[in-house]
């Protein structure tokens, strides 16, 4: 027997044209008395349909009734809950399966990258980061970039004061900072010279930044190129110089 989206009640099944010629009714089991509500859900699909049937006609009060469709709505209700719940696990697992590979992504990256919260406190490092800056997470883990161990420089050799630092200024200004070079002194290793990035993320309600994220790569041997080709490029300048005034004598 079959409804579509109203309540059909059969009191008897072989006074019914619809279901008088009906294997269920002409064979086992025999059905003289059918109920039948469909379940919908919220969004008016039709799921099935929960159905009431005797093998004697009968005639339901409309209590009886109302206590049927009482109890399909209850069948929903469990149907619709166990779905959302089955949709809940598979976008947890989903998101679980995003973290992972945000976690390899972020572990396997060369360049350094730390994040910070609003007041630049620093919650994580992958291990470039460690590489790069001579530091354990657990070294780094609750500094800030005003932490006076830093002891970073401009490309000038004046001090780089932590107030400057592109995550400070981020968190300062809800704007993102981009390829600053700064010096940092790290331990047994003298200075190494970074490119920083910083991006805000997570905003509040008022627009601020809740945190950044700090990206950096190495770029040490750049300078020392830089620094060596200037020095070449002052000595040729000078043998020419000389030998211009050799000349004139």
């Amino acid at each position: 027997m079959c409804i579509r989206d109203r309540p059909i009640i059969v009191i008897d099944s072989l006074l019914d044209s619809r279901f008088v010629d009906n294997p269920l009714v002409t064979g086992h089991p025999k059905i003289r008395f059918y109920a039948g509500i469909p379940l919908k859900t919220p969004d008016g699909f039709t799921l099935g349909t929960l159905c009431a049937i005797d093998y004697v006609p009968r005639r339901p009060t409309p209590k009886q009734l109302e206590l049927l469709a009482l109890l399909a709505s209850q069948v929903v209700n469990e149907l619709e809950a166990r779905r959302k719940g089955t949709l809940l696990a598979a976008e947890r697992l989903a998101a679980l399966d995003g973290i992972q590979q945000m976690e390899a992504l972020f572990a396997a990256m060369e360049e350094g990258v730390v994040l910070q919260d609003r007041s630049g406190v620093i919650t994580a490092a992958n291990p470039s980061a460690e590489r790069i800056l001579g530091l354990s997470l657990d070294q780094m883990t609750g500094r800030t970039s005003m932490h006076p161990e830093w002891r970073c420089i401009h490309e000038d050799g004046s001090p780089f004061p932590g107030t400057e630092h592109p995550a400070m200024v981020t968190l300062r200004t809800g704007e993102a900072c981009r390829n600053v070079v700064m010096g940092v002194h790290v331990p047994n290793a003298g200075v190494t010279w970074i490119r920083v990035n910083a991006v805000p993320l997570q905003y509040d309600m008022t627009g601020a930044p809740r945190s950044v994220v700090v990206t950096f790569h190495d770029i040490t041997v750049i300078k020392a190129a830089q620094a060596t080709a200037e020095r070449l490029s002052h000595q040729a300048v000078s043998y020419t110089h000389l030998r211009a005034h050799e000349t004139v004598l």
